[in-house]
């Protein structure tokens, strides 16, 4: 989780990349009110090439989406009620994926598929205006998905489990 980021090193390259990489976090703190400590890129962006087992560690590209790690309980737990409702209400599209993350600790909040729900809604509207500036600001023209963690440790687990499953699928090869 260090300053080391693939993104501002040779994607977009930058005199100083772990001060771009503190302006990027500061940024992200200001527009979506969490605390600069704890926002990070995760993915491709970070390292450079996918940990996703699908995606046989494909190197980040124009066409990668960023991915950004966002660690707030007050923030899973307002998306994980929002989730809850729209279930209770029949309206939650993709079931099995977010009952899945959901069973983990983690929400993803992407522009595809998000429920009806008053929660949603206003984040559609928080990162609307925020997605167009970070393209502006930093000049970054990729998408961007949110994964909001309950803690730290959540996002530690969730790594560490995906690390097992490439090692056993490399292990096998």
């Amino acid at each position: 989780m260090g300053h080391k980021l693939y993104l501002f090193e040779k994607h977009f390259p930058h005199k100083d990349p772990a001060s771009r990489y503190d302006e990027l976090k500061k940024y992200i703190d200001d527009k979506l009110a969490l605390s600069f400590n704890n926002v990070a890129i995760i993915g491709s962006a970070k390292t450079g090439y996918s940990f996703n087992p699908t995606k046989n560690f494909s190197l980040f590209s124009q066409a990668s989406d960023i991915d950004l790690a966002l660690v707030s309980s007050s923030h899973f737990t307002r998306f994980w009620n929002a989730y809850l409702e729209a279930h209770r209400k029949k309206a939650l599209p993709d079931y099995k994926s977010v009952a899945s993350s959901i069973f983990r600790k983690f929400v993803t909040v992407s522009d595809k598929a998000l429920p009806d729900h008053p929660e949603f809604v206003a984040w559609q509207k928080l990162v609307g205006p925020f997605k167009k500036d970070f393209q502006t600001s930093f000049g970054i023209p990729n998408d961007v998905n949110y994964r909001i963690y309950d803690s730290w440790e959540v996002v530690e687990a969730y790594h560490i489990d995906g690390i097992e499953v490439l090692k056993k699928q490399i292990s096998k090869s």
